[in-house]
């Protein structure tokens, strides 16, 4: 699970249902406050962050690392969708 806000930071979470524990494992910093969406990819490899700044940071889920920052607009980013049919690139 990721959780955004309003500030700099993105927090990943490990939650465990057996053990009713919820923990956050990972914290990343975005380079500009704000972020309004996070949508991650059926397969579980990447997530993705719609932020305030009209970018859209792309994220690897294991070992978590920034591996791209998309900017296609100026006003913020309200939603992400990945394509939900696989077989098309």
């Amino acid at each position: 699970w990721v959780w955004c806000s309003s500030g700099k930071n993105l927090h990943l979470w490990n939650i465990s249902l057996e053990e009713a524990k919820i923990e956050v494992f990972k914290t990343l910093e975005m380079p500009r406050e704000g972020a309004s969406f996070v949508e991650s990819r059926k397969d579980g490899k990447i997530f993705v962050v719609g932020a305030w700044d009209g970018t859209v940071r792309v994220y690897r889920w294991k070992k978590p690392l920034k591996l791209a920052n998309l900017s296609f607009s100026e006003d913020l980013v309200n939603c992400i969708s990945f394509n939900p049919d696989e077989s098309r690139g």
